[in-house]
């Protein structure tokens, strides 16, 4: 007895029962024969056997594909892997921080065959601010390359950093890699940028792997910290040797022993005189008679007025009389005297008439001796006034500099602190830390150098005035006697 609501066999069902029994084809191996299907390669019918085969060798056809495929990617990797190890190899080699940038890009474009590299590095030392590598970096771009935390492959839309190639019209594709210390994803901020640039627009692609570009990025990253870690180390070697240099020097000067003198110029023991904190708008200018050297000059001139006074004496007639005067004794016929004897004359007078133009040549050249002198005076007076007027520039601009600097100084050490305390708390990098560490020391620097400076124009007031020198220091009676 049947029911009609018995639902029909469906062909899912006759598939859920085929995978449940396994042994049905066991029990029916005829049927392997007898069923036909439609072959995907001809018109014809199959037998199910000859159709599982037919699905089998597409997989492996499938699967073959996949493996030239890996092959060839293999092999491609070597290559690549090569050229990296040799692009590795001139980062070794290289060792002149100015040119490591410009040789990094080049070697980019030799050993890859890329058409166009460019780079930029921000936040290099002073001496090499000059460079064509630290110029023209926007803000806007600096950002953008710190927010990058993998390399960016695609089409050019107009990126600034295309201004850094020697034919920006022709980059089509770029892939640009951010330059940090560390790994490329660290949170670091970037102190450079690389542009590789191609006129194949698909030589660089969004879907391209950046496994290679990343440790290009990361290679070029660690040869440029550390280059100048060591440019840092020269840098300190050659400031050792200056020091060193100036001790030998003062040694010399003062007759001190070197130890004792290396010990009061040890650090926390030394320290630069500290002058007054005023302001010397002007100083009267008979100070200047205290300059030993404007003394010199002023007698040369009186000596040279004397000479042209006695050149023309000399030109006048000239009465001389003579005479003499001396003791006598007398003695004869048993008697003698003494007594004192003298006489006058004769007188003479010697009067120039004609002597070749002899005495006219003379106060010529007397005059000229004169002008002589008043010239070199006022070339010395002009130099004495240059001299102190440079020095009272100097202290007014040290004391306008020094609150700047200062509050630079107290500015920079507090960002230190802060930043120390958020790395110890893993909120800040280490190249954040000693970025910092470096922008501290860098205004103290400077602010020890405008230290130094206002003491210097000080010494420099001091001496453009004479020194404390007075014309009575220099008489015959102010001159000790050994």
């Amino acid at each position: 007895m049947t029911t009609p609501f018995t639902n029909p066999i469906t062909e899912d069902d006759i598939a859920d029962y085929l995978s449940n029994t396994p042994d049905f084809f066991e029990r029916h191996a005829e049927l392997l024969a007898a069923v036909q299907l439609n072959s995907p390669h001809s018109n014809r019918a199959v037998s199910l056997q000859e159709r599982q085969a037919q699905m089998l060798r597409e997989k492996i056809k499938v699967l073959e594909h996949r493996i030239m495929d890996m092959i060839r990617n293999g092999n491609e990797n070597v290559l690549l892997s090569d050229k990296l190890l040799r692009w590795t190899r001139t980062l070794f080699l290289a060792n002149d921080l100015l040119a490591m940038p410009n040789q990094i890009a080049q070697q980019i474009a030799e050993q890859f065959s890329v058409p166009q590299v460019g780079i930029k590095v921000w936040g290099v030392a002073p001496q090499f601010l000059h460079a064509d590598f630290a110029n023209g970096v926007s803000d806007d771009t600096k950002l953008f390359a710190s927010s990058l935390m993998e390399p960016f492959c695609g089409v050019n839309t107009g990126f600034d950093a295309v201004n850094w190639l020697p034919d920006p019209l022709a980059a089509t594709s770029l892939a640009i890699l951010p330059l940090r210390a560390g790994l490329i994803g660290s949170a670091a901020p970037a102190f450079g940028m690389l542009v590789l640039a191609s006129p194949d627009a698909q030589r660089f692609n969004s879907a391209m792997g950046t496994d290679f570009l990343e440790r290009i990025a990361e290679l070029a990253s660690a040869a440029l910290t550390r280059a100048s870690a060591a440019q840092g180390n020269s840098l300190l070697t050659q400031q050792r040797a200056v020091c060193d240099l100036t001790i030998k020097a003062l040694v010399a000067m003062t007759a001190w022993d070197e130890a004792d003198l290396r010990q009061r110029l040890g650090a926390g023991v030394a320290a630069l005189p500290q002058p007054a904190q005023i302001v010397v708008p002007m100083v009267p200018a008979q100070l200047l008679a205290q300059r030993p050297d404007l003394e010199n000059a002023a007698r040369e001139v009186l000596a040279a007025g004397a000479d042209i006074t006695q050149t023309r004496a000399q030109r006048l007639p000239r009465i001389a009389l003579g005479g003499s005067i001396g003791a006598a004794r007398f003695s004869g016929g048993g008697a003698s005297s003494d007594g004192v004897s003298w006489s006058i004359g004769p007188v003479t007078v010697t009067l120039p008439l004609y002597d070749g133009g002899g005495q006219e040549a003379r106060l010529v050249a007397a005059q000229a001796r004169r002008a002589e002198a008043i010239a070199l005076y006022a070339a010395r007076l002009r130099t004495a006034i240059r001299e102190v007027e440079e020095a009272l520039v100097n202290l007014q601009s040290t004391a306008e500099r020094s609150g700047d600097a200062q509050v630079a100084t107290e500015g920079f050490t507090a960002s230190l602190k802060a930043t120390q305390a958020r790395n110890s708390a893993g909120l800040a990098s280490l190249f954040e830390l000693e970025d910092a560490r470096r922008s501290a020391v860098q205004a103290q620097s400077a602010l020890i150098d405008l230290q130094r400076d206002r003491v210097t124009a000080w010494i420099a007031l001091y001496r453009a005035l004479g020194g404390g020198w007075s014309s009575d220091s220099a008489t015959p009676d102010a001159i000790p006697k050994s």
